[in-house]
């Protein structure tokens, strides 16, 4: 009733009803003094805003009034219609500069409701604190679309931001959610997504918040999240921050995208009590897709770092638009008691080219630590992954009729308190499998099954240290040659046996490396197929090796020219100059290198380039050794011919 006495009040004495754009909020004599577009209140501005239908209006929030108790619960509804309207905080009074962010906050609902307007509205937040509500700090329900910008959310009692009803939310990468508390409702202490229809957009970081599930992140009923490159998802290091996904919990048919870049997306830190420290996957429909994200410290008693359950899907890997050797997808000092990934009840895990290193158990060493494991007719696909330099007892463990289908994994330097662990751990189980082939496991102590009941172990043309308890025609012994272990640099020398071992990949995984290089290579200095299969092409691990160039092989080299700054990256990996300015190629690989140019220069030209394709990217198809040069200059036309 309090939104429609202004709104008549509006109408009848106020002649900017429906050409405002910029309406004041504040007290002070400047604010009184003004125009006729100043406010002493928020309510009456919105009023203003409502009646200008489509018109975009910006109100502004002077820090003249405290946004603090009744003020602090600031409702945009219904009234608004379908409208843009920008809440902005940061002045210090009417008509001054915008510096910093206003605090608005210590209300018993949220600080800002954002509920089931009639029509399509977007509402814009900026330079704000949302802070101390005994609610949310932000609630956004229905058909709205809300962008938060410079917004910091933090030290709400129940999550941080709350979506629901079909609302998109978009938060920019200058905001920030942060030590919220969700003891109100169990799910989602930072941010809490749900219903069909539901999304968002995350480009800020998400850390120290909590709850029972989710204690950053809750994704149930079918909402959608893509986070972007850069992002920061962080627990509260060595304190509990939830029971089950620490660091995001996906269920319900809900829907994640990580689109990690050359930043990555970091998850990091995060502590579940129970189950899933860094992500927790499960129901009917629900999904996860992680594509160059960095798993870090994450810990938990269960799946410190990945679990997936009840029909929950998760994939991960890494794409060509990192550009590092092969950290873009990776799992690393994982702490656990039982294991880092773990596939639950009819679910299915997938990790293409990643890397899952420095990993450890917190407790005395039992059958029951596998690093990577399926229990109860979950399911594990790995395909080039490197799994080094872990503390684990068992590599790959399954249990009550799990399985593993597993293709060009390299597991090496892994460690049971300074013996070599297990290759494979089969306990209880019940006709669970593991298919393996094209791998290399050293410095372990063979496979185990105990209690198998009809498991087993299939598959063909491993590279082994130890044929204790490995079934016969699955392996060849030997030990491969690695170029700096102890640095975690597990890809094999020429000389390594693992090299052109394997004549076919016939699981059917994608043929591109851990480099993301195309494979399979014909290494011509390596003795074919020994040991390994006569006429082998494949490598056996992670890695294809071009160390040396043969009939089949050739060298592309990217150099900079000029006095500017940039880089140049290839798509397949390899290339990234800078710092690695050549890469060996199969031959009639078509390479695309695009130019990136530092800030204060800019890209002019490709020389020697057979096809520019627009003006950064070119194209090369590699048949012959050759050079390719990339031309940058300062972007101040002044500076370009060396004078000032």
């Amino acid at each position: 009733m309090k939104i429609i006495k202004y709104s008549i009040i509006l109408i009848l004495f106020n002649p900017y009803t429906v050409t405002a754009d910029v309406l004041w909020v504040g007290s002070s004599p400047t604010c009184s003094g003004g125009s006729g577009n100043t406010f002493t209140s928020y309510a009456a501005a919105e009023a203003l805003a409502a009646l200008n239908g489509t018109a975009s209006d910006e109100i502004r929030l002077t820090r003249t009034i405290d946004y603090t108790g009744g003020l602090g619960s600031i409702q945009i509804g219904d009234e608004i219609g379908s409208t843009q309207i920008t809440v902005a905080g940061g002045y210090d009074d009417c008509f001054s500069s915008q510096s910093g962010r206003t605090f608005v906050g210590n209300s018993t609902t949220s600080a800002f409701m954002l509920e089931f307007p009639v029509q399509s509205s977007t509402i814009v937040l900026k330079d704000l604190i949302l802070a101390f509500n005994d609610d949310h700090g932000v609630t956004a329900s229905g058909n709205v679309f809300l962008q938060l910008d410079n917004v910091d959310i933090n030290n709400n009692d129940s999550s941080g931001l709350n979506v629901s009803g079909g609302a998109t939310v978009e938060v920019h990468a200058d905001s920030l959610i942060r030590f919220n508390d969700n003891i109100n409702n169990p799910t989602g202490g930072g941010i809490r997504c749900t219903g069909n229809n539901s999304s968002v957009m995350l480009e800020a970081d998400v850390h120290s918040n909590k709850a029972q599930r989710g204690g950053n992140i809750y994704l149930g009923d079918g909402c959608f999240m893509e986070i972007l490159d850069g992002v920061r998802i962080t627990g509260l290091n060595n304190e509990i921050s939830a029971d089950e996904g620490a660091g995001i919990y996906v269920e319900s048919g809900a829907n994640l995208l990580v689109s990690g870049e050359a930043n990555r997306v970091i998850i990091n830190n995060n502590y579940a009590d129970s189950t899933g420290g860094g992500i927790y996957v499960t129901g009917n429909s629900s999904l996860a897709v992680l594509e160059n994200t960095h798993f870090n410290n994450n810990r938990s008693r269960h799946a410190s770092d990945i679990y997936a359950t009840s029909f929950g899907q998760l994939t991960m890997g890494q794409t060509t638009a990192c550009g590092q050797l092969f950290g873009c997808s990776e799992i690393q000092n994982s702490k656990y008691e039982i294991s880092a990934v773990l596939a639950g009840t009819n679910s299915i895990i997938t990790l293409n080219r990643t890397v899952i290193e420095k990993g450890t158990f917190t407790t005395v060493p039992s059958l029951g630590v596998k690093l990577v494991a399926a229990v109860s007719n979950g399911h594990i696909n790995l395909n080039r992954v490197g799994i080094i330099n872990n503390n684990v007892q068992g590599i790959l463990g399954l249990e009550q009729s799990g399985s593993i289908t597993a293709s060009h994994l390299t597991v090496a330097g892994n460690t049971m308190n300074g013996f070599g662990p297990y290759a494979i751990l089969q306990t209880g189980v019940s006709s669970s499998n593991i298919v393996v082939e094209n791998s290399i496991f050293t410095d372990t102590i063979g496979a185990e099954l105990i209690g198998s009941n009809g498991g087993s172990i299939t598959g063909k043309c491993n590279l082994i240290n130890n044929q204790t308890g490995w079934p016969f025609g699955t392996y060849h012994v030997g030990i491969a040659n690695f170029i700096n272990l102890p640095a975690g640099d597990a890809r094999q020398i020429a000389s390594s046996p693992g090299v052109d071992m394997c004549l076919q990949n016939t699981l059917g995984f994608s043929d591109d490396d851990i480099e993301n290089q195309a494979s399979p290579v014909n290494e011509n200095t390596n003795p074919q197929g020994l040991p390994g299969e006569i006429g082998g092409l494949y490598d056996a691990g992670f890695d294809e090796v071009y160390d040396n160039i043969g009939e089949d092989e050739f060298l592309l080299t990217v150099q900079k020219e000029g006095s500017g700054e940039g880089v140049e990256i290839s798509n397949p990996g390899g290339i990234s100059c800078g710092s690695d300015c050549s890469e060996i190629y199969f031959n009639g690989t078509i390479v695309t290198l695009n130019a990136n140019p530092f800030s204060g220069s800019e890209f002019v030209r490709w020389r020697n380039c057979p096809l520019v394709n627009q003006d950064d990217e070119c194209l090369t198809n590699v048949q012959s050794s050759h050079t390719i040069r990339a031309v940058f200059e300062p972007d101040d036309l002044i500076f370009r011919n060396g004078f000032e």
